[in-house]
């Protein structure tokens, strides 16, 4: 027979189980037959129940501690992507503000010893910060979609579905996208400056 406790088989002359010391209750290795049109199976009944996996109400098939990890799956990612996405959004708003500024050195709202120099000092900064943005937003949006996939692949598998993995992805590509096309902005105004003051080429 098999121990009810471990699983493990029992002699039968045995009083205990010597796995977990569990009393060997009488349960010896009864087997169902089902039979198909085409074969005969036999399932032992000590197994079977030794085996059965535990199933909770409303997490069918998983247990309650797989299903919580399960809906916290690629939550790590997403929540990077954002983080990422709202840097580079800040960084983004910060070289137009920058730029706008500039522009301060030539209509005599800021007094300067040389507008023209200045200009080009604070377009330097500008141009870094463009590269920051660049460099953040691009993971920022690898990552956010690897998180919207996750999520599609968990629901389609039939698992539980980290819903807060696909709100934080949705969030953090769609800021990294917005990020990087705010830096047309910053072409754009750069665009006009020029035009505007032409002494600064």
């Amino acid at each position: 027979m098999y121990c009810r406790k471990c699983g493990k088989f029992i002699e039968y002359s045995g009083d205990f189980c010597k796995e977990c010391l569990a009393s060997a209750d009488p349960y010896d290795d009864e087997e169902i037959v089902f039979t198909t049109d085409t074969q005969e199976v036999r399932v032992n009944v000590a197994k079977l129940t030794y085996n059965a996996e535990p199933v909770y109400e409303g997490n069918v098939g998983t247990n309650n501690a797989r299903g919580n990890r399960n809906r916290k799956l690629g939550f790590g990612s997403a929540l990077t992507s954002t983080i990422l996405a709202v840097v580079a959004m800040v960084l983004s708003e910060l070289a137009n503000t920058i730029l706008t500024w500039s522009v301060s050195y030539f209509d005599g709202t800021f007094t300067s010893a040389d507008p023209v120099q200045d200009f080009w000092f604070d377009f330097t900064i500008v141009c870094v910060i463009v590269v920051a943005v660049i460099g953040l937003s691009i993971p920022a949006i690898i990552l956010g979609a690897k998180s919207i996939r996750t999520f599609v692949n968990a629901k389609r598998s039939g698992g539980v579905a980290p819903v807060i993995t696909l709100v934080f992805g949705i969030i953090g590509l769609a800021m990294a996208v917005s990020a990087i096309s705010s830096l047309v902005l910053v072409y754009l105004n750069f665009g006009e400056i020029i035009a505007k003051y032409p002494e600064i080429i």
